[in-house]
C-alpha cells in the first residue's frame, strides 16, 4: 500500500499544472490570471485545499477546460477526497478529446477507487487506461494489485509491460523483482534489480532486495555489500541489519553478526538477539 501511494503522489503532482496556452485563449483569462498563477504555487507548497478553491473559482467564471477538472481531481485526491475526485475524472473522460489525457484520467480514477477499497472498479479503470494508450502506470497499478493477492505470475506480466512502456520507471523493476523472488527466480530478480540500479535508482529497498537475492545465490560478499548500501541510505532499516547479521553468522563472523543483531534490537527487532543470547552466541 505504501509504495503505490508514494508512486501515485508523484504521478498526481505532475498533473497539477494546467495547459496555459488553452486557458490563455479564454477571454476571461486576464481577469483571473493572478488567481490561476496561484494554483501552481499552492500545489508546490502542498496547499491543495487552496488550489481547489482557485480552480473551482476559475471554472465557475467561465474557464471550462478539462485540464482544470483534471487538476482539481488530482488536488482532491491529495486531500483524500476520492469520491469527489472521481466525479472530476469522469467529467474528463466524457469530454476530453485527447486520448492520452483520457487515459491519464482513467488511471487517476483507478487510484481513487483503489484508495476507496473498490478494487473491481480500480481494475476496470486501469484496464480502460491501457486500452486507450498502454498507460505504463496503469500496468504498474494492476501488477501491484495482483501482487498484493499473491498472483505473482499475473503481476510480473504487468510489471514487465510497465517497463516496456516506460523503461525509466524504477518502481516497476523493484516490484517485478519481488515477484521473481516469490517465484524462486533469483537470477532474474538479480538482473531486474541491477537494471534499476544502473538507471541510478538509490532506493534502499532495491539494495535490500539485492542483498537478499545474492544471499540466496550464495554470493555472500555481494549480499553483505548491498545490505550495507541499504543501511547507509536508511540507518533505521532494521531488517537489513537482521539479514546482514545472518550472513555474518553463516560466515562465522560472530562479532559482526551480534553487532548487527544488537543494532536491530535497538530498532525494536530483538527476537534474533535474544535467541542467540540464550545459546551463548551473543552476550
Amino acid at each position: 500500500m505504501k509504495r503505490i501511494i508514494a508512486v501515485f503522489i508523484v504521478f498526481l503532482m505532475f498533473g497539477c499544472s494546467a495547459n496555459r496556452n488553452n486557458i490563455k485563449s479564454n477571454i476571461n483569462y486576464k481577469k483571473f490570471s493572478s488567481d490561476f498563477e496561484l494554483i501552481n504555487a499552492n500545489m508546490e507548497q502542498g496547499k491543495y485545499k487552496k488550489a481547489v478553491e482557485i480552480i473551482t473559482f476559475l471554472i465557475n467564471n467561465g474557464i471550462d477546460d478539462v485540464r482544470l477538472y483534471y487538476d482539481r481531481g488530482i488536488c482532491l485526491s491529495n486531500l483524500k477526497m476520492y469520491a469527489k475526485a472521481i466525479d472530476d475524472f469522469k467529467y474528463i473522460i466524457k469530454n476530453a478529446k485527447d486520448i492520452k489525457y483520457e487515459s491519464k484520467a482513467y488511471t487517476a480514477m483507478g487510484y481513487c477507487y483503489y484508495m476507496l477499497y473498490d478494487e473491481d472498479n480500480a481494475i476496470k479503470s486501469f484496464n480502460e487506461a491501457i486500452k486507450l494508450n498502454n498507460n505504463y502506470l496503469a500496468f504498474y497499478s494492476l501488477g501491484y494489485i495482483y501482487m498484493k493477492h499473491n498472483e505473482y505470475i499475473k503481476a510480473k506480466i504487468r510489471f514487465y509491460r510497465a517497463i516496456e512502456e516506460n523503461a525509466q520507471f524504477t518502481p516497476s523493476y523493484i516490484d517485478l523483482s519481488k515477484c521473481y523472488i516469490k517465484l524462486g527466480e533469483f537470477k532474474r530478480a538479480k538482473e531486474t534489480l541491477l537494471a534499476a540500479a544502473n538507471l541510478g535508482e538509490k532506493d534502499p529497498e532495491l539494495f535490500y532486495n539485492l542483498g537478499y537475492v545474492y544471499d540466496n545465490l550464495n554470493n555472500y560478499e555481494m549480499s553483505i555489500l548491498y545490505y550495507t548500501k541499504a543501511i547507509e541510505l536508511t540507518p533505521l532499516f532494521a531488517p537489513a541489519y537482521i539479514n546482514r547479521g545472518l550472513v555474518y553468522l553463516y560466515l562465522n563472523k560472530k562479532d559482526k553478526a551480534c553487532s548487527d543483531f544488537k543494532q536491530a534490537c535497538n530498532l525494536s527487532l530483538c527476537d534474533k538477539l535474544e535467541s542467540l543470547k540464550q545459546i551463548g552466541v551473543c552476550q
